[in-house]
Order: C-alpha cells, then sequence, then structure tokens
C-alpha cells in the first residue's frame, strides 16, 4: 500500500507559501498517525507542484507512470517523491527545474 499527497491551489494564493505549508501539516499528521512515508507525484513538467514539494523536504525520486489513472484511464509520465518520517524538511536537491532532462520519460 502507498501513502500520498495531492494538493491543488486557485492562481490567487498562489505563491504566498500556503499549499507547502499545508503539506507540512498533513506530513506530520500521516506521520503521528504511524505512517513512515509519504509519496507526491505530479505530471511531468508541472513546476509549481513540484516546487511544492521541493519546499515540503520531499526528495526527488524519478520519472515514471503515474499510478493513479488519469480521466481516460492511461497512467502519464510524472515527476516523483519521497517524503520520510525521519527526513529533515530542508528543500533537496536534484529536482527538475524548466528545461531540464527531466521532463520527458
Amino acid at each position: 500500500m502507498h501513502h500520498d499527497i495531492g494538493f491543488w491551489a486557485a492562481p490567487d494564493v498562489r505563491g504566498l507559501g500556503l499549499t507547502t505549508e499545508a503539506v507540512r501539516l498533513v506530513a506530520d499528521w500521516a506521520f503521528d498517525e504511524g505512517l513512515d512515508d509519504v509519496l507526491w507525484e505530479g505530471y511531468v513538467g508541472n513546476l509549481g507542484s513540484a516546487g511544492v514539494a521541493r519546499r515540503a523536504g520531499f526528495t526527488y525520486t524519478g520519472t515514471g507512470p503515474g499510478l493513479q489513472p488519469d480521466r481516460d484511464r492511461g497512467h502519464p509520465a510524472c515527476w516523483k517523491g519521497r517524503l520520510g518520517r525521519d527526513d529533515d524538511r530542508e528543500p533537496k536537491p536534484n529536482w527538475p527545474t524548466e528545461g531540464s532532462s527531466r521532463h520527458a520519460m
């Protein structure tokens, strides 16, 4: 079984740090409930979502098919990250950036 987190923010509140803080709080709750890790995935190219995961302390683990099917029941290419119970919450290096080679599988 996997434990993953998803999020979305309205355009007028993006960039304020609210989603990053919410992700941190949900991860804290998950760890308090006994989970060992929380997984994140976002469509390849979704730099905003990847930035939230990076700032919340997730480690980039690679690119692969999404675990959850999309509306067409396919599994599109996704960037993936993991946050472990004992991980520090500092932003980690090696996340995809605009124009990086990690935009494709």
